[in-house]
């Protein structure tokens, strides 16, 4: 399950999906962990579609509450039911898996860099830069990371998956889903041979987080 990677960090380099995920994996992201506080009086349905990389930043960001993953990816029919939930204000799909850079294993998911960008904290959709990187199709990651990666903004590193792929590294950023430590857009993640849909970030600030899982998994 995703927390067991998000604790211990044991994944294998298969490019299918995450390590050891034979079902539906929820997992809970503490409050606060996005570093932004939803707006009680907001009324949210899904990311605006017209946010894209090199836009200035998001008017309104969405806090990541939930991180559903499921090994060989969520069936597109079940999202429209996770978005009909109660207390669901707004979802996003995200591709992924477990591969390997420069040598050693990490958790990658696949994004739109636009939508992506509105479920992230302030400091990170303001790092413009960021954005145009993924846009252009290198990979950012975690400041930890970067550090025990060794990598160096600017140069590209050897991305084994179901397909390899060198990459170039665009810099470093607070990337507000534990468990994960690179991401990339859809169409490297694509190239790379990630799981398509292998997640869903939920949005849900109103909703109790154990009863919201329960209804998750039994859509899953």
């Amino acid at each position: 399950m995703i927390g067991a990677i998000a604790c211990c960090g044991a994944v294998a380099a298969t490019g299918t999906g995450y390590a050891g995920i034979a079902r539906a994996a929820v997992i809970v992201i503490p409050y606060g962990a996005a570093g932004q506080q939803p707006d009680p009086s907001a009324t949210v349905s899904e990311p605006s579609a017209h946010t894209t990389a090199t836009s200035p930043e998001p008017r309104q960001l969405v806090v990541p509450d939930v991180l559903a993953v499921i090994q060989t990816g969520i069936p597109a029919a079940d999202l429209p039911k996770i978005r009909k939930l109660g207390g669901v204000r707004a979802v996003l799909p995200v591709s992924g898996g477990a591969i390997k850079i420069n040598g050693k294993p990490v958790n990658v998911i696949g994004v739109n860099p636009g939508q992506f960008r509105s479920w992230t904290s302030p400091a990170t959709a303001g790092q413009q830069a960021r954005w145009q990187a993924l846009s252009r199709g290198q990979f950012v990651t975690t400041a930890a990371a970067q550090k025990s990666l060794g990598l160096a903004k600017g140069h590209a590193y050897p991305a084994v998956a179901a397909r390899s792929a060198a990459l170039k590294f665009g810099g470093s950023a607070a990337l507000s889903v534990p468990g994960v430590d690179v991401v990339v857009d859809n169409a490297v993640a694509a190239r790379l041979g990630l799981v398509a849909n292998l997640g869903v970030l939920i949005n849900a600030p109103a909703d109790n987080p154990t009863s919201l899982v329960q209804q998750v998994r039994q859509i899953t």
